[in-house]
């Protein structure tokens, strides 16, 4: 693996030591997750507001 060399972290207070691959490793890997939560997040917008239209058709 290369970029073995140690970087200082500091992230929200915290700091460490940890290799710059694994550094970069972790980072893609939260930014993932972030982007995976904030498209779910809409997902359960949008059939909200459609189950609120078809209420409203529904109706009528």
């Amino acid at each position: 693996m290369q970029n073995q060399q140690p970087v200082n972290v500091l992230f929200l207070g915290l700091a460490g030591s940890v290799s710059l691959g694994m550094a970069l490793f972790i980072a893609a890997v939260a930014g993932g997750i972030l982007v995976a939560a904030a498209g779910a997040a809409r997902i359960i917008q949008l059939r909200s507001n459609a189950r609120k239209i078809r209420r409203t058709h529904n109706k009528t």
